[in-house]
Formats: structure tokens, C-alpha cells, sequence
């Protein structure tokens, strides 16, 4: 029993324990709950949170999303912006350049207003000096023609027998003359110092004359002309502008010992067809009119020699000159040769005062390469030499008013033809036509000497050698122009006036001045090629034997017109 009791006892002992574990358990239960919920409510209290977390970012994330659409509109309209002000960059870029440009043309403007003004300046500093000079000629000459014309006015009036006028030739019909005034505009190697100083105005009715009324009107013609324009030509026809050319009596005509005459007939006339038909009548003429000359100046007929008598393309001319020494003819033409000379060297000493002493010897020449006679002033005139088809002749353009030509001496070379054609200003065609030539390289100066002396060789520049030939050999020479010396019809042409806006001359520098210096050539008119690409402006020729300098042209240019050149080379 006891035994049982003590079983008993330990299991009640073990069932307190167990009791009091379960108590344990229990209040650690009711702990663990107690802590449950207070999870459960905390995780409650979070889930709320996290909801309104969640709410609060979704209304973040919507009012982003509206941020993020306003900052791509933001975006679009920048970037349109951006596209509006690259434009408008643009379009200033343009302005501005086409400012600059305007600026450029405005600053080249007034420089070249600055460089007219400079001209214009020079120039009007050379007339006022010309002014001078010609009055002071003005009034020796006026002094002169006084003097001459009292001692002709003292002289008796001279009669011409009836039967003297009747005698003449029949053959000699009356001629239609101009009112035998000194002709208006003359070469400028022919010209006088009477023509720069007399201008006789105009008659309103032209004067008819025949060989008899130029013996009977002595006081009309000789006295109240000649003796006011003494020692001034006198070329008797209608065309006011023909020039005289290669005429000795031109160059005697400052002489107070000499008197020249030259008479013109038209061949309009009935006389110019009789005189060119019959010799016999122009040799009666030739007499004739020497021994009316002789009796209307009261001279010997010994004292007038004929320097020359020849029947040009158009017209009868026949040169005289009245001498007052008593010799003969062979003796007056010896003299008026050595006084021809003479008074050549002077003119030309006046003519180019204005091209400096010795400035040619920069090119290596020496004064025989250079034919003074030949020297001129040039007037700008548009004329022609040398026939390509026809009766078409090529155009030749002076160079312009107040440039000068320095005339290279070719009397002594010798060329494949002998009788100086190709030079002549008028030979029917026959003669060659007129280029000229500037030299870019920059030994301009040497090279100008060797081409002077020398003649042109080819050069390895040929940039129009392919072109098709517009010209009118082109059915002879072929369609291509090919290789060959490269000239202009006109000096502006290769001063930079031309399609490329480019100068083919470089300016020369002499003791401190500038020049412009080009060749003046011949060329054989049935050779020449007008390459397309020059649009007209450049003339080829293959072979440099069909071209021959002849001239140098030369003007004196400013510092600035010197510069322009150099930039456009």
C-alpha cells in the first residue's frame, strides 16, 4: 500500500510538474499571444501605412507621369526653338556675309573712286601743264603768223592771165573740195601745234573749187588760211577725220622756211577715174596744180618739189612742198629730208616727255631695238586690219585714250615675205591684223627684252589647247585650236577686263613709278583660232612666226591700280 501510496505520490508529484509546465506553457501561450496580436495590430498598422504609402506613391507616380509629359512637351517645344533659332542663325549667318560682301564692293568702290580721283587728278595736272606750254607756243606762233602776214600783205597783189586759167586740161573737171580747212582730227604723229590751237569753225556752205579758183582765190585760200595757220597741212577733202599717213611734208611743218600742201580727190570725182586712167592727164595735173601753188604764193616753180604722188585704195593724193630757198628740186627734197628728221626728233623729245629718260633699259634694250618715227599717242578708235573672209577684216581696238606706243624697229628683220605688207595700215587686206600680248611672270622685265629682240616661243601654259575653233579658219586649220601663243584684241583684255576677271600683265616698277607694259603684234589674219571656252576674248596662234611684236604700249598707273593688278594675276 505504501508502495502504492509512494507510486502515487510521484505521479501526483509528476503530475504537478506537469501541471505547473502546462501553467508555464500557458502563460507563455497567453504571452506569445499577447505579442501575436500585438503584431497582428502592429502588422495592421502597417498595412495601413503601407497602403497609404502606397496610395501616396501612386499619386507620386501619377504626378510624376504628368511631370514627365509636361517636360516632354517642355522638350518639344525647346526642340522647336532650338530648330527656329538655328535658322534664324542661319539666315544672320547670310545676312552678315551678304553685309560683308556689300562692305567688300563699298570699300573696292571707294577705292577705285580713290584711284579715279588720282587719275583725274594727274591728268588734269597734265593738261593745266599742256595749257601752259601751249599758250606760251600760242603766242610765238601768233607773234610769227603777224609778222608773216604783214610781208605778204605788202606784197602786190598778183595777176593771173585769162588765157593762163583757159589753158588747162580739159580732162580736169571741177572738183567738189571741203572748204580747205586743216582737217579737225590727224595721226597723232602728223599732228601740228596749229591743230591743238586753231579751230576754225565750221562753214555752212562747202566752197567748189577748181584748179583755176585755187590760182584766182589766192586771198581767200592762202592768205586768209594758210598765213593763219601757218606751217599747218592742209588736206583738201571732204572726210574730216582721214588721217595723213606717211607723209614727209608733216614733219617739216614747224619750219617758218617751208609750207606744206596735200590734195585729196575723192574717187567719187569724175577727176580721180580720169587721173587713175590716163597718167599723161595726172602728170598734166601734177604740173598744173604745182605751178597754180607756185604763181598763188608768188614762188618760183623751182622752189616746190612733189614729195610724194600716189593713188591710195580711194583717193588721189598728191603731197607738195613750197621751199623758199632758190635750189633745185633734188636739192629741196635733200633738204627737206634732213629738216624732216629734224623736226621729228623734236616732236618725239615733246611727245614722250612723259615717258621717263632710259626707262627701257630695264627691259635690256638698247635704242636701236626702237623705231622713234613710229612712236604714238593713241585715241581709242575701233578700226580694222587684215581680211578673213571676204571683205570682213578683223576688228583692231586702240588701246584707249592716253596710252602711249614705243614702235620696236623691224626695218632690219628679215621675215619670210620681203615687201612689209603684214605692217601696213591698209594693203587691201593683204595686211596682218593687230593683238596684244602682257607677260605675267615675274621676270616680266627679261623676258619682255628677249620677246623685243627675239619673237614669242611657245609656252607650256596652254589651257584652252582642246577647245573647239569659233573663229572662221577653223575649215582650214581644223575644228581644235591646239597649242600656240595666246593674244587679245583688245589691252583691256589682258588688264583683267575679261570673262575670268583675271590680269595677264604684271605691272612694272621704274624709279619709284608704276607701268603697265604689254606688246603690240601682228598677226597673220588666216592663222588666227578663237578658242570657245574664252567666249571670244583670246585669240591662239599655233605657230609663233605668224606673230610679230611691233610696239610696246605703255601707261603709267597709281600704287593702288598696281596692287589691284598684282591681286588679280
Amino acid at each position: 500500500m505504501v508502495e502504492i501510496l509512494a507510486s502515487t505520490n510521484d505521479e501526483l508529484t509528476e503530475m504537478k510538474n506537469k501541471n505547473s509546465e502546462a501553467t508555464a506553457k500557458n502563460s507563455l501561450l497567453e504571452k506569445l499571444n499577447k505579442e501575436a496580436n500585438k503584431q497582428i495590430i502592429m502588422f495592421k498598422t502597417s498595412n495601413e501605412q503601407s497602403s497609404e504609402l502606397i496610395e501616396t506613391m501612386k499619386l507620386t507616380i501619377d504626378e510624376k507621369e504628368n511631370q514627365n509629359q509636361q517636360l516632354a512637351s517642355n522638350l518639344s517645344h525647346f526642340q522647336q526653338q532650338c530648330q527656329d533659332l538655328t535658322l534664324l542663325n542661319a539666315k544672320q549667318t547670310k545676312e552678315q556675309e551678304q553685309l560683308k560682301q556689300q562692305l567688300l564692293l563699298e570699300k573696292k568702290n571707294s577705292q577705285n573712286l580713290t584711284k579715279r580721283i588720282e587719275e583725274q587728278q594727274y591728268a588734269i595736272d597734265n593738261l593745266i601743264r599742256q595749257c601752259e606750254t601751249l599758250q606760251q607756243e600760242k603766242n610765238q606762233l601768233q607773234s610769227e603768223i603777224e609778222r608773216n602776214l604783214q610781208l605778204i600783205l605788202e606784197q602786190p597783189p598778183l595777176q593771173v592771165p585769162q588765157d593762163q586759167s583757159m589753158a588747162l586740161s580739159k580732162d580736169l573737171e571741177v572738183v567738189d573740195f571741203d572748204s580747205l580747212r586743216p582737217q579737225e582730227k590727224m595721226n597723232y604723229t602728223m599732228k601740228t601745234i596749229c591743230h591743238d590751237l586753231i579751230k576754225p569753225p565750221p562753214t555752212q556752205q562747202e566752197a567748189t573749187f577748181t584748179v583755176q579758183q585755187v590760182s584766182q582765190n589766192r586771198n581767200h585760200y592762202f592768205l586768209q588760211e594758210l598765213m593763219k595757220d601757218r606751217g599747218a597741212q592742209y588736206y583738201v577733202t571732204k572726210d574730216k577725220t582721214k588721217s595723213c599717213f606717211n607723209s614727209l611734208t608733216s614733219l617739216t611743218s614747224r619750219h617758218t622756211n617751208l609750207a606744206c600742201f596735200s590734195c585729196h580727190i575723192p574717187n567719187s570725182q569724175q577727176l580721180f577715174q580720169t587721173l587713175q586712167q590716163k597718167p599723161a592727164a595726172r602728170a598734166r595735173f601734177e604740173h598744173d596744180f604745182k605751178d597754180s601753188v607756185s604763181k598763188s604764193c608768188g614762188k618760183s616753180i623751182d622752189d616746190i618739189a612733189i614729195v610724194k604722188s600716189y593713188l591710195g585704195n580711194n583717193d588721189l593724193v598728191v603731197n607738195y612742198v613750197l621751199a623758199d630757198v632758190q635750189k633745185s628740186q633734188n636739192d629741196v627734197i635733200g633738204q627737206i629730208m634732213h629738216q624732216s628728221k629734224q623736226a621729228l626728233e623734236a616732236q618725239l623729245q615733246k611727245k614722250l616727255s612723259l615717258i621717263p629718260a632710259n626707262m627701257f633699259s630695264v627691259f635690256s634694250l638698247e635704242e636701236g631695238d626702237f623705231d622713234s618715227e613710229f612712236d604714238i599717242k593713241f585715241e581709242g578708235l575701233k578700226l580694222e586690219r587684215g581680211r578673213h573672209s571676204g571683205s570682213t577684216k578683223w576688228p583692231y581696238y586702240q588701246p584707249p585714250k592716253g596710252m602711249f606706243r614705243v614702235a620696236l624697229n623691224v626695218k632690219d628683220k628679215v621675215f619670210q615675205e620681203d615687201d612689209k605688207i603684214w605692217i601696213e595700215s591698209d594693203a587691201k587686206g593683204k595686211e596682218w591684223a593687230v593683238g596684244f600680248h602682257g607677260i605675267r611672270h615675274v621676270d616680266a622685265q627679261g623676258i619682255i627684252g628677249k620677246i623685243a629682240k627675239g619673237g614669242f616661243k611657245q609656252g607650256s601654259a596652254q589651257a584652252y589647247q582642246g577647245d573647239v575653233d569659233l573663229g572662221p579658219n577653223a575649215a582650214t586649220l581644223g575644228s581644235h585650236c591646239g597649242d600656240g601663243i595666246y593674244l587679245a584684241p583688245k589691252v583691256e583684255i589682258c588688264m583683267g577686263q575679261n570673262f575670268a576677271n583675271m590680269c595677264y600683265t604684271r605691272p612694272i616698277e621704274y624709279k619709284g613709278k608704276n607701268y603697265i607694259v604689254l606688246f603690240q603684234c601682228r598677226i597673220k589674219p588666216d592663222r588666227i583660232r578663237v578658242p570657245q571656252g574664252t567666249k571670244g576674248e583670246y585669240y591662239i596662234i599655233n605657230n609663233p612666226a605668224h606673230v610679230r611684236p611691233y610696239g610696246l604700249v605703255f601707261k603709267e598707273i597709281s600704287k593702288a591700280e598696281a596692287n589691284e593688278f598684282i591681286r588679280k594675276l
